[in-house]
């Protein structure tokens, strides 16, 4: 079976579906700030898409 792979725009994308946008409003009118610490959140979640979905076969079996 062959690995597809995803650009990380794709995987961003994908970070961003994950956080309803309603929680992003309460989330900064809560905290000064607190907008950095989502945005910060996707973009790990983001991370760890692009490199779950992209890593190589061998990765994958060693």
């Amino acid at each position: 079976m062959k690995n597809e792979r995803i650009s990380y725009e794709k995987a961003v994308d994908l970070a961003v579906q994950l956080v309803p946008s309603h929680y992003l409003f309460e989330v900064n009118a809560n905290r000064e700030n607190a907008i950095d610490d989502v945005v910060y959140a996707m973009f790990e979640i983001a991370n760890k898409i692009y490199f779950e979905i992209n890593q190589s076969e061998e990765e994958i079996s060693s």
